[in-house]
């Protein structure tokens, strides 16, 4: 479905296509899909020099759907909601049209701060108030702006902290930057959802124990192939999150996180491989902690990953946690990381590519203690 100022205006005929979910990219949703040149109604899908066309750059979105039938109740009919996406390149020749989306956090990174470059989001702001408010074009009023964006979500959050210190806000920098500081320092991950709202929902540690899909391999199960991959980059086993008064410079809160048991010890052959992160906004040691948690979470899923090749399936999101069985029955329960969902079964020859990541060394934040990992140090000085 194509939209234009928030209302749809044109089915889309995609004859094939693919949307891809990475969550290790800043727009964790994009897409790319081709249309006929022209339709059985005659209509023209080539944009040309027409700015209001359904697919032309312009500010037009697409809304992307597919649709699931249940093997197991004949007639049974689920549609999967895929997102939101701006259209950002049409290539175009005289049989197709080829279209390439991403999702609405392209429009955060478009739209240039318009606010104060003194002012900003100082101790009186909460979070939810300073994230609210960046999402929107300027800063001034946030009830009386000129247009929003898109709408934030925060029933993920359990709680709403005020900021410690002042977030720099400085006229037409980038809007995005602020709003990853304050969600990071906030221990949330930020996204744009199905329906295009900012959500910010806490981080995903680790599989859950119920996994909501099977990848099963041999020859009735639905994995075609699967790659394993252990990589060292990314690979942390010292990590430090240090606060920053921004107004002096000097160190505040921070957390350090370290491992000096099992093939990570930092004295071992694998070696100091360290990750710093700052921010002026941990009000507290916890926070600093909470911080050094996630990211050493983060780092323990990317680092050995597999890539699974599997009849498609719409229904699958970032961070569902899926069971991957083997030809000999071993297996495995991970978070997905990345995927690519063919529109239609001519895409990719059919084929759903899927990133799925598990802790190094370990499946259970249990078993990650147990190895020496939760050694986190906390002060107000600084760490070298």
């Amino acid at each position: 479905m194509a939209y234009r100022e928030g209302s749809p205006q044109y089915d889309v005929p995609i004859t094939e296509g693919t949307v891809t979910f990475d969550a290790t990219a800043e727009e964790e949703r994009r897409c790319e899909f081709t249309v006929p040149r022209f339709d059985s109604n005659g209509f023209d899908w080539q944009p040309g020099r027409d700015r209001l066309h359904p697919l032309a750059p312009y500010g037009q979105s697409v809304y992307i759907s597919n649709g699931l039938f249940n093997p197991a109740s004949p007639g049974e009919f689920y549609m999967c909601h895929m997102g939101h996406y701006l259209i950002t390149n049409v290539e175009s020749d005289s049989h197709t049209v080829k279209v390439t989306g991403a999702d609405l956090w392209r429009k955060l990174k478009e739209q240039l701060i318009q606010g104060s470059p003194i002012d900003g989001f100082g101790p009186s702001n909460t979070y939810q108030g300073a994230l609210g408010r960046l999402t929107w074009v300027g800063l001034q009023n946030s009830l009386t702006d000129d247009v929003q964006i898109i709408t934030p979500d925060f029933s993920a959050m359990p709680t709403n902290p005020r900021l410690s210190q002042f977030v720099a806000t400085p006229f037409m920098s980038d809007r995005t930057e602020p709003i990853k500081t304050l969600a990071e320092a906030w221990g949330a991950r930020v996204y744009v959802n199905d329906v295009a709202d900012l959500a910010f929902v806490p981080h995903v540690r680790e599989p859950s124990g119920t996994p909501v899909f099977t990848f099963r391999g041999g020859p009735t199960g639905t994995m075609l192939r699967r790659v394993r991959t252990q990589d060292r980059d990314g690979v942390y086993n010292w990590i430090i999150a240090q606060g920053k008064n921004p107004a002096t410079g000097a160190n505040t809160y921070f957390g350090r996180l370290f491992t000096q048991t099992g093939p990570l010890d930092i004295r071992g052959p694998h070696g100091w491989v360290s990750q710093y992160y700052e921010t002026g906004q941990f009000a507290t040691v916890d926070d600093a902690v909470r911080t050094v948690n996630d990211l050493w979470a983060a780092s323990m899923l990317r680092g050995f990953t597999e890539t699974v090749s599997a009849v498609p399936n719409a229904a699958l999101q970032l961070y569902d946690t899926v069971r991957v069985i083997d030809d000999d029955g071993s297996s495995n329960v991970m978070l997905i990381l990345a995927l690519d969902v063919p529109l239609t079964a001519s895409s990719l020859g059919g084929e759903m590519r899927v990133v799925v990541g598990e802790r190094v060394d370990s499946t259970s934040a249990a078993a990650t203690r147990k190895a020496g990992m939760s050694n986190a140090d906390a002060g107000t000085n600084s760490q070298r």
